[in-house]
């Protein structure tokens, strides 16, 4: 059987090293992607100031074997714990290290393309990859583990286009490109604004650093381990959002009381949260996203302390500010773009000599033109899921085509199930996706080897 993955980010990898696990000497597991493998958008930084947001003891890429990644980093980054938020470059280096070994260890075989699919051609059994290259694959199944795509322009409504407007992860731009007193306009105050203004400080950005969103709200902290018992479990998914918000917070007047942080409350409800999701049904998930999304966000997607600490220090210099806002309109200057803002207070002018975006990657699978997605959408291989957060799949992580209907030979991992399962971006649940991933499609190919 030829499998095909179709991204080589961490969700790519993952899927991979699943697969070769399971794999069989008739097995061939063509991986596609025209970069670095194990990188994709989160981990293609060099730089080693940009940390993991997750301590080291929750990362290994095996969901049976805990301890993978700190025993990696015991041999090649000594003196590191297991609660030890290390740098997100060297996650890179230890997932090709793991694909590696998995390559090794494997009965099937394996390959790396390092080219873009531009289109997929259903055949009576799976599938044609037409390649950018020219030349076409045959897959029995194939994998989507594209990730992450780039944000949306937030200011296209009046500047379509400028090289003064910078992908927020585009670090390499950010550390390089900037005069240190130019002043800088963050669009976004979530985990992309922290790298980014990481990234400036450590370079010896002197210029003020102005972050706005609709809410201003800044990812909080995490803290020394602790635990706490969960305020409702996945059978509480029918309840109203008001009541599971009116446990929650007891839950987290209870924690404090008993000395626990709310931080150990939020990660009581790690095991029950997709399940939960799924309770929910779309009306309710969509008065979750609309009222709650942001609150949870800054609370579930929590930052190092040490990261934390240097974002309190350039808030209290001044240097950083943090501003509630939405943009009524903007403008190219000479050698700057202006910003006005809607504030509660009125409005307030931002003038920048750069704009960085960190508005979160775009997730309308029915309006983004990336050639692949529009290809696979003009087929009725891939249509957006309900809330617009990913693709439309089933439970088992097969495409629905445009009539609602599985297509049997296509499946996905990762971000773009988010509409589906909600919690599927950090590594503890791309791994466990990935091993059940590859369970299936094996079994789905099995017939025919």
């Amino acid at each position: 059987m030829q499998i095909a993955i179709i991204g080589g980010g961490a969700s790519g990898v993952l899927a991979a090293v699943a697969l070769l696990r399971n794999a069989t000497a008739a097995d061939r597991i063509i991986q596609i992607e025209p970069a670095a493998i194990g990188a994709g958008i989160a981990y293609a930084t060099t730089d080693e100031r940009l940390l993991l947001n997750v301590r080291a003891y929750n990362m290994s890429a095996y969901a049976d074997q805990p301890g993978h990644f700190v025993a990696w980093l015991d041999q090649a980054h000594p003196g590191n714990d297991a609660d030890a938020f290390v740098p997100r470059s060297w996650y890179a280096v230890y997932l090709r290290e793991t694909l590696a070994q998995a390559i090794a260890a494997s009965a099937g075989q394996y390959q790396h393309l390092q080219t873009l699919v531009t289109d997929i051609v259903p055949r009576l059994h799976g599938a044609q990859l037409m390649l950018a290259d020219g030349t076409a694959i045959a897959a029995d199944e194939v994998i989507l583990a594209i990730g992450h795509n780039t944000p949306a322009n937030p200011l296209a409504r009046w500047i379509p286009e400028s090289t003064r407007i910078i992908p927020g992860y585009d670090w390499q731009r950010i550390a390089t490109d900037m005069p240190a007193d130019a002043p800088v306009v963050i669009i976004g105050t979530g985990l992309t604004m922290v790298d980014s203004v990481l990234m400036l400080l450590a370079t010896g950005h002197r210029g003020s650093i102005t972050a706005y969103s609709r809410r201003g709200h800044v990812p909080r902290s995490h803290v020394a381990r602790a635990t706490a018992p969960a305020p409702f479990s996945r059978a509480d998914g029918g309840r109203p959002l008001s009541d599971l918000l009116r446990d929650f917070r007891r839950a987290v007047a209870d924690a404090a009381a008993a000395g626990e942080p709310w931080q150990a409350v939020v990660d009581s409800l790690r095991p029950h949260t997709q399940g939960l999701w799924q309770q929910f049904g779309t009306t309710t998930q969509r008065r979750f996203v609309r009222h709650l999304r942001a609150y949870w966000d800054i609370h579930r997607h929590r930052i190092a302390p040490s990261v934390a600490a240097q974002l309190d220090r350039a808030r209290q210099t001044g240097q950083l500010r943090i501003v509630t806002g939405r943009a009524s309109a903007a403008q190219m200057v000479p050698d700057a773009i202006t910003v006005t803002l809607r504030t509660s207070a009125g409005s307030e002018q931002l003038t920048a000599a750069y704009i960085i975006n960190c508005t979160g990657p775009s997730t309308d699978y029915g309006e983004l033109s990336a050639p692949l997605s529009v290809a696979l959408r003009n087929r009725g291989l891939l249509n957006p899921d309900a809330l617009r957060l990913g693709i439309a799949t089933d439970v088992d992580a097969r495409l629905l085509d445009r009539t609602g209907q599985t297509i049997p030979w296509l499946w996905t991992i990762g971000p773009l199930r988010k509409g589906l399962l909600w919690e599927c971006i950090a590594i503890p649940d791309i791994r466990t996706e990935a091993r059940v991933l590859a369970i299936e499609v094996l079994a789905a190919g099995a017939p025919t080897r």
